[in-house]
């Protein structure tokens, strides 16, 4: 065995045993359970898989090993190691970098023209034919209009599936809600049924906040700026909360709370104080305390929180009626694009030859 870190802890072999489980991680979740797994999700599964009957630890819970982590992943990815004497030199190509979730530079815009008009043309007459038709579910049948507020972006692959299945919209806010994000909710919102919106966020003084910020924010608007016409229940924390964190023994976020220079961020001391039960870090780190992130959810255990939460605002007997609606409707839909299909073949080809003429 190698000589020890400064902190005591036998040194971490990065390659010989953190990068084969890496690979298994990836193997067992992308892309059967996942289409992509994050940065901090890899971390926070390879900090799951410690052998406390050994002294060896795949990734030690600290920050500065979760910034290497981010450096080998990198290296993996590219075959160009980032740190030490070979920083720079190539080396081989271990992960496939389609794995790995970037949601913070994702494609924003670009050139999605048509290569000629004939094109556009085929396209305008194939969006015609298509049947997406979708009975509104939540504003025409359920008691209730559901939302699902998330402040963790990079965790919407995840979610968005179980969100589109039970039609409701997801809506990320990294972090805090901005007052346009708020503003835009009343647009989207019914003003015939009361409002709930289910929270998704991290375990910490922030994350609980958000909560806080985006529930006060919804009912003070209401009343200053559309004279209370919304009925706005509340907004619901489903995750994290500190029940998840002790069942499913959720390992901390390797930044700690410091309260020693976190004098002037009145989250943080009113984190501390409201979960005073709460472990601090050490014994010899009084002023140092743990938090979580909703990124050390297991995938799975996520998944079922998600559709849980969503499934308890359901009316199983409306949302029936309303399946049986538009599967009748369809139906119709069918006959009435059958009917016209050979009118469409004709209007495309119409729609071409007059544009051949007038070139």
């Amino acid at each position: 065995m190698g000589r020890n870190r400064k902190d005591g802890k036998p040194s971490i072999k990065w390659e010989r045993d953190v990068l084969p489980e890496v690979k298994r991680i990836i193997v067992k979740y992308v892309p059967h359970i996942v289409e992509r797994l994050s940065i901090r999700q890899i971390y926070y599964l390879l900090a799951r898989t410690i052998n406390p009957r050994t002294t060896l630890s795949h990734i030690y819970e600290t920050f500065g090993d979760y910034q290497t982590l981010d450096k080998k992943l990198s290296q993996w990815r590219d075959g160009r190691i980032r740190s030490g004497s070979r920083r720079g030199q190539l080396s081989t190509v271990e992960i496939d970098w389609k794995v790995i979730e970037d949601i913070g530079r994702r494609e924003l815009s670009g050139d999605k023209g048509f290569w000629n008009p004939h094109g556009y043309i085929e396209d305008e007459i194939k969006w015609l034919k298509n049947l997406g038709y979708h009975k509104n579910h939540w504003r025409l049948f359920q008691p209730r209009y559901v939302e699902l507020w998330t402040e963790k972006e990079a965790l919407t692959s995840i979610i968005l599936p179980y969100c589109e299945q039970y039609k409701v919209p997801l809506i990320p806010m990294r972090g805090y809600s901005s007052i346009t994000k708020v503003f835009e909710a009343f647009k989207r919102f019914p003003k015939d049924r009361p409002i709930q919106i289910l929270h998704f966020g991290d375990f910490d003084p922030s994350g609980i906040h958000a909560t806080e910020k985006i529930d006060s924010s919804l009912k003070d608007y209401n009343q200053r700026f559309f004279n209370g016409k919304y009925t706005i229940l509340d907004v619901k924390r489903i995750a994290l909360v500190h029940s998840q964190i002790i069942q499913f023994n959720l390992v901390p976020n390797p930044k700690k709370i410091d309260l020693g220079s976190s004098k002037k961020d009145p989250n943080a001391k009113r984190f501390v104080q409201k979960f005073k039960h709460l472990p601090r870090v050490s014994t010899t780190k009084p002023n140092e305390f743990n938090s979580w992130q909703l990124d050390a959810l297991e995938p799975k255990k996520l998944i079922e929180i998600v559709k849980e939460a969503i499934v308890n605002e359901i009316d199983e007997y409306l949302w029936k009626l309303a399946e049986r609606e538009q599967h009748e409707e369809l139906e119709i839909l069918e006959e009435v694009w059958d009917n016209f299909d050979s009118v469409f073949d004709t209007l495309e080809q119409d729609i071409k030859d007059e544009y051949d003429k007038l070139k």
